[in-house]
Protein backbone atom coordinates (compact mmCIF):
# COMPACT_ATOMS: atom_id res chain seq x y z
CA UNK A 1 0.00 0.00 0.00
CA UNK A 2 1.48 3.12 -1.19
CA UNK A 3 1.80 6.25 1.36
CA UNK A 4 -1.82 8.26 -0.16
CA UNK A 5 -3.50 4.74 -0.09
CA UNK A 6 -2.40 4.64 3.52
CA UNK A 7 -3.17 8.03 4.48
CA UNK A 8 -7.52 7.33 3.04
CA UNK A 9 -6.78 4.29 4.72
CA UNK A 10 -6.53 5.87 7.93
CA UNK A 11 -8.59 8.43 7.15
CA UNK A 12 -11.31 6.40 6.63
CA UNK A 13 -11.40 3.85 9.34
CA UNK A 14 -11.61 6.95 11.91
CA UNK A 15 -10.00 8.99 14.44
CA UNK A 16 -10.88 8.10 17.80
CA UNK A 17 -9.42 5.07 18.02
CA UNK A 18 -6.22 3.19 17.04
CA UNK A 19 -6.00 4.83 13.27
CA UNK A 20 -5.62 8.11 14.81
CA UNK A 21 -1.96 6.82 16.48
CA UNK A 22 -1.25 5.83 12.78
CA UNK A 23 -1.59 9.36 11.50
CA UNK A 24 -0.83 11.74 14.41
CA UNK A 25 2.65 11.54 15.61
CA UNK A 26 3.61 14.24 18.11
CA UNK A 27 1.31 15.95 20.44
CA UNK A 28 -0.39 19.67 20.15
CA UNK A 29 -1.46 20.94 23.63
CA UNK A 30 -3.46 24.39 23.70
CA UNK A 31 -3.12 26.34 20.84
CA UNK A 32 -0.89 29.21 20.70
CA UNK A 33 0.79 31.23 18.41
CA UNK A 34 4.74 30.19 20.07
CA UNK A 35 3.39 26.41 19.32
CA UNK A 36 5.31 24.80 16.08
CA UNK A 37 3.74 22.56 13.65
CA UNK A 38 2.56 19.14 14.75
CA UNK A 39 3.30 16.81 11.47
CA UNK A 40 1.84 12.99 10.82
CA UNK A 41 4.11 10.62 9.31
CA UNK A 42 0.93 10.04 6.62
CA UNK A 43 1.11 14.32 5.80
CA UNK A 44 -1.48 15.32 8.09
CA UNK A 45 -0.71 18.50 9.75
CA UNK A 46 -1.70 20.83 12.17
CA UNK A 47 -0.47 24.36 12.99
CA UNK A 48 -2.19 26.71 15.71
CA UNK A 49 -3.32 30.15 15.08
CA UNK A 50 -3.20 32.43 17.94
CA UNK A 51 -2.25 35.87 18.12
CA UNK A 52 -5.65 37.65 19.82
CA UNK A 53 -8.22 35.96 22.59
CA UNK A 54 -9.03 33.09 21.07
CA UNK A 55 -6.66 30.37 19.45
CA UNK A 56 -6.63 26.48 17.38
CA UNK A 57 -5.10 24.64 16.01
CA UNK A 58 -5.74 24.15 11.98
CA UNK A 59 -4.74 20.79 9.62
CA UNK A 60 -4.44 20.45 5.88
CA UNK A 61 -7.17 18.12 5.67
CA UNK A 62 -10.28 20.53 6.43
CA UNK A 63 -11.11 20.04 10.11
CA UNK A 64 -10.17 23.47 12.38
CA UNK A 65 -10.75 23.85 15.68
CA UNK A 66 -9.85 19.99 16.20
CA UNK A 67 -6.67 18.70 17.87
CA UNK A 68 -6.20 15.39 16.32
CA UNK A 69 -3.23 14.55 18.35
CA UNK A 70 -5.91 13.87 21.52
CA UNK A 71 -8.78 14.18 19.08
CA UNK A 72 -10.03 16.72 21.57
CA UNK A 73 -11.76 20.20 21.21
CA UNK A 74 -8.98 23.12 21.39
CA UNK A 75 -10.90 26.26 20.33
CA UNK A 76 -9.26 28.25 23.28
CA UNK A 77 -10.35 31.28 24.89
CA UNK A 78 -8.99 33.13 26.71
CA UNK A 79 -5.74 31.53 24.86
CA UNK A 80 -3.42 30.53 27.21
CA UNK A 81 -6.32 29.44 29.70
CA UNK A 82 -6.61 25.95 28.70
CA UNK A 83 -10.57 26.60 28.43
CA UNK A 84 -12.08 25.17 25.28
CA UNK A 85 -15.64 26.93 23.70
CA UNK A 86 -15.32 24.64 20.31
CA UNK A 87 -14.58 21.25 19.40
CA UNK A 88 -14.89 21.31 15.61
CA UNK A 89 -15.02 22.80 12.93
CA UNK A 90 -14.91 22.12 8.91
CA UNK A 91 -16.87 23.19 5.24
CA UNK A 92 -19.11 21.13 3.38
CA UNK A 93 -19.98 20.72 -0.40
CA UNK A 94 -22.43 18.92 -2.18
CA UNK A 95 -23.31 19.54 -5.88
CA UNK A 96 -25.52 17.60 -8.86
CA UNK A 97 -23.24 16.23 -11.52
CA UNK A 98 -25.96 15.16 -14.34
CA UNK A 99 -28.75 14.37 -11.61
CA UNK A 100 -25.85 12.51 -9.69
CA UNK A 101 -24.99 13.77 -5.91
CA UNK A 102 -21.45 14.51 -4.94
CA UNK A 103 -19.99 15.63 -1.56
CA UNK A 104 -17.37 16.47 0.04
CA UNK A 105 -17.70 16.41 3.89
CA UNK A 106 -14.94 16.79 6.97
CA UNK A 107 -16.87 16.21 9.70
CA UNK A 108 -14.98 13.97 12.44
CA UNK A 109 -13.57 11.97 9.59
CA UNK A 110 -12.71 13.67 6.18
CA UNK A 111 -12.87 12.87 2.71
CA UNK A 112 -9.73 15.58 2.25
CA UNK A 113 -6.12 14.36 1.62
CA UNK A 114 -3.26 17.13 1.56
CA UNK A 115 -2.03 18.95 -1.40
CA UNK A 116 -3.86 20.34 -4.90
CA UNK A 117 -6.51 19.09 -6.79
CA UNK A 118 -4.63 16.75 -9.09
CA UNK A 119 -6.07 13.87 -11.26
CA UNK A 120 -5.96 10.86 -9.17
CA UNK A 121 -4.80 12.73 -6.08
CA UNK A 122 -1.38 14.36 -5.32
CA UNK A 123 0.68 12.35 -3.51
CA UNK A 124 2.54 12.63 -0.23
CA UNK A 125 4.59 15.58 -0.42
CA UNK A 126 4.44 16.89 3.57
CA UNK A 127 7.55 19.57 3.09
CA UNK A 128 4.82 21.15 0.55
CA UNK A 129 1.49 19.77 1.67
CA UNK A 130 1.36 21.65 5.18
CA UNK A 131 -0.16 24.35 6.97
CA UNK A 132 1.85 27.51 6.44
CA UNK A 133 1.97 30.25 8.99
CA UNK A 134 3.65 34.11 8.75
CA UNK A 135 3.30 36.50 11.68
CA UNK A 136 3.51 40.40 11.61
CA UNK A 137 6.94 41.67 12.91
CA UNK A 138 8.13 38.02 12.54
CA UNK A 139 9.53 36.77 9.02
CA UNK A 140 10.84 33.48 10.54
CA UNK A 141 7.94 31.46 8.19
CA UNK A 142 8.14 34.01 5.17
CA UNK A 143 10.62 32.01 2.98
CA UNK A 144 9.07 28.47 3.36
CA UNK A 145 6.00 30.84 2.68
CA UNK A 146 7.55 32.30 -1.04
CA UNK A 147 9.52 29.14 -1.81
CA UNK A 148 6.61 27.07 -1.47
CA UNK A 149 3.35 27.92 -0.58
CA UNK A 150 2.91 30.19 -3.20
CA UNK A 151 3.97 28.04 -5.85
CA UNK A 152 0.72 25.97 -4.72
CA UNK A 153 -1.38 29.13 -4.51
CA UNK A 154 -0.64 31.41 -1.26
CA UNK A 155 -1.50 34.73 -1.50
CA UNK A 156 0.99 37.38 -1.94
CA UNK A 157 1.48 40.87 -0.74
CA UNK A 158 1.26 43.95 -3.16
CA UNK A 159 4.77 43.94 -4.47
CA UNK A 160 4.46 40.00 -4.91
CA UNK A 161 7.89 39.98 -2.81
CA UNK A 162 6.35 38.98 0.69
CA UNK A 163 3.31 36.76 2.13
CA UNK A 164 0.07 38.12 1.52
CA UNK A 165 -0.39 38.24 5.93
CA UNK A 166 -3.59 39.83 6.60
CA UNK A 167 -4.08 41.22 10.32
CA UNK A 168 -1.10 40.22 12.74
CA UNK A 169 -1.21 36.22 11.86
CA UNK A 170 -2.46 34.14 8.71
CA UNK A 171 -2.26 30.53 8.45
CA UNK A 172 -2.50 28.93 4.32
CA UNK A 173 -3.05 25.96 3.50
CA UNK A 174 -4.45 23.67 0.09
CA UNK A 175 -6.80 20.23 0.13
CA UNK A 176 -8.44 18.28 -2.30
CA UNK A 177 -10.69 15.34 -2.34
CA UNK A 178 -9.18 14.36 -5.48
CA UNK A 179 -8.23 10.34 -5.36
CA UNK A 180 -10.27 9.93 -2.13
CA UNK A 181 -12.86 7.23 -3.15
CA UNK A 182 -14.39 6.29 -0.09
CA UNK A 183 -16.93 7.76 1.97
CA UNK A 184 -16.46 9.04 5.36
CA UNK A 185 -17.16 6.32 7.80
CA UNK A 186 -17.22 3.57 5.49
CA UNK A 187 -20.46 4.79 3.88
CA UNK A 188 -19.55 3.25 0.57
CA UNK A 189 -17.76 4.61 -2.27
CA UNK A 190 -17.37 7.96 -3.70
CA UNK A 191 -16.96 9.81 -6.79
CA UNK A 192 -13.87 12.58 -6.14
CA UNK A 193 -15.32 16.05 -7.24
CA UNK A 194 -11.52 16.92 -7.87
CA UNK A 195 -12.13 20.03 -5.55
CA UNK A 196 -9.61 22.00 -4.71
CA UNK A 197 -9.79 23.82 -1.10
CA UNK A 198 -7.32 26.42 -0.31
CA UNK A 199 -7.95 27.90 3.24
CA UNK A 200 -6.23 30.60 5.04
CA UNK A 201 -6.64 31.42 8.56
CA UNK A 202 -6.15 35.16 10.03
CA UNK A 203 -6.57 37.28 13.04
CA UNK A 204 -6.02 40.26 14.56
CA UNK A 205 -4.44 41.42 17.74
CA UNK A 206 -5.19 45.24 17.59
CA UNK A 207 -7.59 45.81 20.91
CA UNK A 208 -10.06 46.20 21.87
CA UNK A 209 -10.75 45.28 17.50
CA UNK A 210 -11.47 41.72 16.43
CA UNK A 211 -10.05 40.56 19.58
CA UNK A 212 -12.61 37.70 19.89
CA UNK A 213 -12.68 36.75 16.22
CA UNK A 214 -10.91 34.41 14.01
CA UNK A 215 -11.37 34.88 10.11
CA UNK A 216 -11.67 32.08 7.51
CA UNK A 217 -11.11 32.36 4.04
CA UNK A 218 -11.80 29.64 1.86
CA UNK A 219 -11.11 29.45 -1.93
CA UNK A 220 -12.88 26.60 -3.77
CA UNK A 221 -11.48 25.48 -7.07
CA UNK A 222 -13.52 22.88 -9.44
CA UNK A 223 -10.08 20.66 -11.07
CA UNK A 224 -12.51 18.06 -11.65
CA UNK A 225 -14.11 17.14 -15.37
CA UNK A 226 -18.24 17.27 -14.35
CA UNK A 227 -20.50 20.91 -14.04
CA UNK A 228 -21.91 20.52 -10.59
CA UNK A 229 -25.91 21.89 -10.64
CA UNK A 230 -27.64 22.78 -7.08
CA UNK A 231 -24.16 23.34 -5.19
CA UNK A 232 -24.07 24.78 -1.60
CA UNK A 233 -21.36 24.92 0.66
CA UNK A 234 -21.95 24.88 4.47
CA UNK A 235 -19.68 26.07 7.24
CA UNK A 236 -20.43 23.16 10.30
CA UNK A 237 -19.75 23.84 14.04
CA UNK A 238 -19.53 21.63 16.47
CA UNK A 239 -19.18 24.26 19.83
CA UNK A 240 -17.76 22.50 23.16
CA UNK A 241 -19.50 24.13 26.22
CA UNK A 242 -18.25 21.83 28.35
CA UNK A 243 -21.01 20.64 31.34
CA UNK A 244 -23.55 23.35 30.66
CA UNK A 245 -26.93 23.09 28.80
CA UNK A 246 -26.90 24.33 25.60
CA UNK A 247 -28.93 25.55 22.96
CA UNK A 248 -28.14 26.57 19.41
CA UNK A 249 -29.76 29.22 17.58
CA UNK A 250 -29.48 31.88 14.54
CA UNK A 251 -29.85 35.72 13.49
CA UNK A 252 -30.31 35.50 9.92
CA UNK A 253 -29.75 39.45 9.76
CA UNK A 254 -26.13 38.48 10.54
CA UNK A 255 -25.47 34.86 8.64
CA UNK A 256 -24.75 33.45 12.22
CA UNK A 257 -25.00 30.47 13.58
CA UNK A 258 -24.43 30.06 17.24
CA UNK A 259 -24.60 27.85 20.69
CA UNK A 260 -25.06 29.63 24.28
CA UNK A 261 -25.66 28.80 28.17
CA UNK A 262 -28.28 28.09 30.09
CA UNK A 263 -26.29 27.16 33.09
CA UNK A 264 -23.46 27.56 34.45
CA UNK A 265 -19.86 25.14 33.71
CA UNK A 266 -17.39 24.08 35.60
CA UNK A 267 -14.52 26.22 33.06
CA UNK A 268 -16.29 29.13 33.31
CA UNK A 269 -19.13 29.67 35.69
CA UNK A 270 -22.51 32.10 35.43
CA UNK A 271 -20.59 34.67 32.54
CA UNK A 272 -20.10 31.69 30.30
CA UNK A 273 -19.24 32.71 26.66
CA UNK A 274 -21.20 32.32 23.67
CA UNK A 275 -19.79 30.88 20.36
CA UNK A 276 -20.60 31.23 16.74
CA UNK A 277 -20.30 30.45 13.09
CA UNK A 278 -20.64 33.36 10.96
CA UNK A 279 -20.94 34.03 7.20
CA UNK A 280 -19.18 36.75 5.49
CA UNK A 281 -19.37 36.85 2.15
CA UNK A 282 -20.93 33.33 0.42
CA UNK A 283 -20.63 32.32 -3.12
CA UNK A 284 -21.36 34.06 -6.28
CA UNK A 285 -24.48 32.86 -8.41
CA UNK A 286 -23.58 32.58 -12.29
CA UNK A 287 -26.69 34.13 -13.40
CA UNK A 288 -26.62 37.51 -11.28
CA UNK A 289 -23.11 37.75 -10.73
CA UNK A 290 -24.46 38.23 -6.67
CA UNK A 291 -22.86 36.73 -3.72
CA UNK A 292 -25.51 33.95 -2.02
CA UNK A 293 -26.27 34.70 1.64
CA UNK A 294 -26.54 32.63 3.83
CA UNK A 295 -29.71 30.24 2.39
CA UNK A 296 -30.48 28.38 5.73
CA UNK A 297 -29.06 27.96 9.38
CA UNK A 298 -29.44 24.27 10.67
CA UNK A 299 -29.18 23.35 14.13
CA UNK A 300 -29.87 19.36 15.40
CA UNK A 301 -28.99 17.94 18.79
CA UNK A 302 -25.76 15.51 19.19
CA UNK A 303 -26.79 12.05 18.34
CA UNK A 304 -28.66 12.92 15.08
CA UNK A 305 -25.70 13.74 12.72
CA UNK A 306 -26.09 12.69 9.09
CA UNK A 307 -26.19 9.36 8.45
CA UNK A 308 -25.38 9.53 4.31
CA UNK A 309 -24.29 11.73 1.24
CA UNK A 310 -27.57 12.30 1.20
CA UNK A 311 -28.13 13.97 4.86
CA UNK A 312 -25.56 15.86 4.36
CA UNK A 313 -26.87 17.52 0.91
CA UNK A 314 -30.23 17.96 3.00
CA UNK A 315 -28.65 20.16 5.64
CA UNK A 316 -27.07 22.13 3.28
CA UNK A 317 -30.95 22.36 1.51
CA UNK A 318 -32.16 23.52 5.01
CA UNK A 319 -33.70 20.29 6.48
CA UNK A 320 -32.91 18.48 9.72
CA UNK A 321 -30.25 15.48 9.32
CA UNK A 322 -33.19 13.19 9.48
CA UNK A 323 -34.51 14.46 6.54
CA UNK A 324 -37.43 16.38 8.15
CA UNK A 325 -38.09 20.16 7.69
CA UNK A 326 -37.38 22.56 9.97
CA UNK A 327 -41.03 23.68 11.62
CA UNK A 328 -41.12 27.22 13.47
CA UNK A 329 -42.68 26.63 16.85
CA UNK A 330 -43.89 30.10 16.95
CA UNK A 331 -45.77 29.66 13.96
CA UNK A 332 -46.37 26.19 12.85
CA UNK A 333 -44.63 26.38 9.40
CA UNK A 334 -41.73 25.78 7.42
CA UNK A 335 -38.57 27.77 7.52
CA UNK A 336 -34.95 27.74 6.41
CA UNK A 337 -33.44 29.25 9.68
CA UNK A 338 -33.66 27.46 12.89
CA UNK A 339 -34.33 28.60 16.59
CA UNK A 340 -34.12 32.43 15.32
CA UNK A 341 -35.26 33.82 18.38
CA UNK A 342 -33.49 36.15 20.98
CA UNK A 343 -32.51 34.10 24.18
CA UNK A 344 -31.18 37.29 25.27
CA UNK A 345 -34.36 38.05 26.12
CA UNK A 346 -36.13 34.68 25.79
CA UNK A 347 -38.40 35.82 22.89
CA UNK A 348 -39.13 33.80 19.92
CA UNK A 349 -38.29 30.54 18.30
CA UNK A 350 -35.88 29.09 20.87
CA UNK A 351 -34.19 25.66 21.06
CA UNK A 352 -35.30 23.47 23.99
CA UNK A 353 -32.19 22.43 26.33
CA UNK A 354 -29.86 20.48 24.53
CA UNK A 355 -26.23 19.23 25.36
CA UNK A 356 -23.89 19.68 22.35
CA UNK A 357 -25.92 20.79 19.39
CA UNK A 358 -24.14 21.38 15.97
CA UNK A 359 -24.88 24.26 13.87
CA UNK A 360 -24.37 24.92 9.87
CA UNK A 361 -24.05 27.84 7.94
CA UNK A 362 -25.55 26.89 4.62
CA UNK A 363 -25.22 28.93 1.07
CA UNK A 364 -26.76 27.72 -2.06
CA UNK A 365 -27.31 27.04 -4.88
CA UNK A 366 -24.83 28.11 -7.74
CA UNK A 367 -23.13 26.41 -10.61
CA UNK A 368 -19.70 25.01 -10.62
CA UNK A 369 -18.05 24.43 -13.33
CA UNK A 370 -14.63 23.04 -14.13
CA UNK A 371 -12.42 25.26 -14.09
CA UNK A 372 -14.55 27.90 -11.67
CA UNK A 373 -13.05 29.58 -8.98
CA UNK A 374 -15.93 30.17 -5.54
CA UNK A 375 -14.84 32.53 -2.66
CA UNK A 376 -16.59 31.89 0.63
CA UNK A 377 -15.52 33.97 3.76
CA UNK A 378 -16.46 33.28 7.55
CA UNK A 379 -15.76 34.25 11.02
CA UNK A 380 -15.69 32.07 14.12
CA UNK A 381 -16.99 35.16 16.83
CA UNK A 382 -17.01 34.32 20.70
CA UNK A 383 -18.34 36.84 23.41
CA UNK A 384 -18.76 36.65 26.88
CA UNK A 385 -20.04 39.23 29.11
CA UNK A 386 -20.71 39.45 32.89
CA UNK A 387 -23.48 36.45 32.68
CA UNK A 388 -25.16 34.14 30.08
CA UNK A 389 -27.70 36.57 28.49
CA UNK A 390 -24.98 39.28 28.21
CA UNK A 391 -22.84 36.93 26.61
CA UNK A 392 -24.74 36.30 24.40
CA UNK A 393 -25.57 40.04 23.72
CA UNK A 394 -21.36 40.40 23.39
CA UNK A 395 -20.95 37.54 21.06
CA UNK A 396 -23.57 39.26 18.41
CA UNK A 397 -21.57 42.94 18.93
CA UNK A 398 -18.53 40.66 18.10
CA UNK A 399 -20.40 39.08 15.13
CA UNK A 400 -21.26 42.99 14.07
CA UNK A 401 -18.10 44.20 14.55
CA UNK A 402 -16.31 41.50 12.28
CA UNK A 403 -18.70 41.93 9.69
CA UNK A 404 -18.54 46.03 9.32
CA UNK A 405 -15.00 45.76 9.21
CA UNK A 406 -14.60 42.91 6.88
CA UNK A 407 -16.99 44.97 4.57
CA UNK A 408 -14.55 47.91 4.99
CA UNK A 409 -11.62 45.62 3.93
CA UNK A 410 -10.55 46.60 7.88
CA UNK A 411 -10.03 49.83 7.06
CA UNK A 412 -10.98 50.87 11.11
CA UNK A 413 -8.43 48.51 12.02
CA UNK A 414 -6.00 50.32 14.17
CA UNK A 415 -2.42 50.46 12.74
CA UNK A 416 -0.30 47.66 13.73
CA UNK A 417 2.34 48.86 16.49
CA UNK A 418 5.57 46.70 16.56
CA UNK A 419 6.11 45.73 20.59
CA UNK A 420 8.74 47.41 22.78
CA UNK A 421 11.67 45.55 22.32
CA UNK A 422 13.13 43.94 24.83
CA UNK A 423 15.12 45.31 27.40
CA UNK A 424 19.22 44.56 27.30
CA UNK A 425 20.71 42.04 29.10
CA UNK A 426 22.53 42.84 31.91
CA UNK A 427 25.83 42.78 31.21
CA UNK A 428 29.08 41.27 33.82
CA UNK A 429 32.54 42.60 34.32
CA UNK A 430 34.91 40.94 32.15
CA UNK A 431 38.79 41.78 32.61
CA UNK A 432 41.84 40.87 30.23
CA UNK A 433 45.77 41.47 31.66
CA UNK A 434 48.03 42.10 30.55
CA UNK A 435 47.25 43.92 27.72
CA UNK A 436 48.83 43.89 25.53
CA UNK A 437 50.61 40.42 25.79
CA UNK A 438 53.21 38.23 24.10
CA UNK A 439 51.46 35.05 25.43
CA UNK A 440 49.29 33.75 27.49
CA UNK A 441 45.95 36.28 28.59
CA UNK A 442 44.37 36.22 31.94
CA UNK A 443 40.51 37.04 32.10
CA UNK A 444 38.37 37.45 35.05
CA UNK A 445 34.67 37.17 34.81
CA UNK A 446 32.01 37.64 37.61
CA UNK A 447 29.75 34.97 38.27
CA UNK A 448 26.40 35.32 40.31
CA UNK A 449 25.74 33.72 43.53
CA UNK A 450 25.16 30.12 43.45
CA UNK A 451 26.92 29.57 40.31
CA UNK A 452 26.72 29.72 36.71
CA UNK A 453 27.24 27.99 33.24
CA UNK A 454 30.09 30.43 31.69
CA UNK A 455 30.87 30.61 27.73
CA UNK A 456 34.37 32.25 26.77
CA UNK A 457 35.05 32.96 23.51
CA UNK A 458 37.95 34.60 21.37
CA UNK A 459 37.44 36.71 18.42
CA UNK A 460 39.25 38.70 15.57
CA UNK A 461 37.64 41.61 14.29
CA UNK A 462 36.28 40.56 11.28
CA UNK A 463 33.96 38.81 13.90
CA UNK A 464 35.13 34.96 13.23
CA UNK A 465 35.78 32.78 16.42
CA UNK A 466 39.60 32.38 16.91
CA UNK A 467 39.35 29.91 19.87
CA UNK A 468 36.88 28.38 22.13
CA UNK A 469 37.57 28.85 25.97
CA UNK A 470 35.61 27.36 27.48
CA UNK A 471 31.86 26.44 28.13
CA UNK A 472 31.64 25.13 31.55
CA UNK A 473 29.78 25.33 34.69
CA UNK A 474 31.47 28.03 37.56
CA UNK A 475 30.84 28.43 41.01
CA UNK A 476 29.63 32.32 41.96
CA UNK A 477 32.58 35.14 43.01
CA UNK A 478 34.98 35.82 40.45
CA UNK A 479 36.33 33.19 37.79
CA UNK A 480 39.86 33.17 36.15
CA UNK A 481 40.70 31.80 33.10
CA UNK A 482 43.67 31.79 30.34
CA UNK A 483 43.74 31.69 27.08
CA UNK A 484 47.52 30.73 25.87
CA UNK A 485 47.18 32.62 22.67
CA UNK A 486 46.58 29.62 20.39
CA UNK A 487 43.71 28.77 18.02
CA UNK A 488 41.26 25.95 17.79
CA UNK A 489 43.28 24.42 15.38
CA UNK A 490 46.62 24.93 18.21
CA UNK A 491 48.51 27.17 15.73
CA UNK A 492 49.97 30.51 17.56
CA UNK A 493 47.48 33.44 16.58
CA UNK A 494 48.62 36.44 14.66
CA UNK A 495 49.56 38.94 16.48
CA UNK A 496 46.54 41.75 15.97
CA UNK A 497 43.87 42.81 18.30
CA UNK A 498 41.41 40.61 19.68
CA UNK A 499 38.22 40.45 21.51
CA UNK A 500 36.98 38.30 24.13
CA UNK A 501 32.97 37.73 24.78
CA UNK A 502 31.79 35.69 27.67
CA UNK A 503 27.99 34.77 28.85
CA UNK A 504 26.81 33.93 32.25
CA UNK A 505 23.59 32.86 31.71
CA UNK A 506 22.28 35.02 29.49
CA UNK A 507 24.41 38.04 30.96
CA UNK A 508 27.19 38.85 28.41
CA UNK A 509 30.57 40.59 28.81
CA UNK A 510 33.39 41.93 26.69
CA UNK A 511 36.81 42.45 26.69
CA UNK A 512 39.18 43.98 24.28
CA UNK A 513 42.50 42.48 24.38
CA UNK A 514 46.18 42.83 21.78
CA UNK A 515 48.74 40.09 21.05
CA UNK A 516 52.40 41.19 20.08
CA UNK A 517 54.75 38.61 18.46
Amino acid sequence: MNPISVLRFALRRGWCALPLALIVSATLTHAGPSERATTAGTGVIQRPIGVNQLAMPVTNVGFFALDLSTYQGALEFPRGSGKIVGFAGALWFSGRASGSLRTAITEYETEFVPGPGVPGGPGLDPLRYTVYSVSRGDTAGSAAWMERAVPLGAPVDSTGLEPGLIGDQTLWTVYTDAGVTSRVYNRGPRTPIGLEVQLAVYAFNRPPMLKDVLFLHYQLIHRGTDALDSAYVGLWYDADMRTAWIPAGCDSSLDLGYVYRLSDDSEYGVAGPATGMMLLRGPHHPGSGLEVRASSIVGYPNGTDPQSAADYDGVLRGHYPWGAVMIDSTTSLPTQFYAWGDPATGSGWLMPNSVDPKVVVCAGPFHFAPGDTQIVDAAIVVGQGTDRPSSIVAMRANAREARDAFASGFAAVPPWTPPPPPPPLPTLPLSAHPVPSRDAVQFEVLVPAGGARLELDIFDLTGRRVRHVTDSWQPGGASHLTWDGTTDSGRLARAGVYLAHSNVAGQKGQARLVLIR
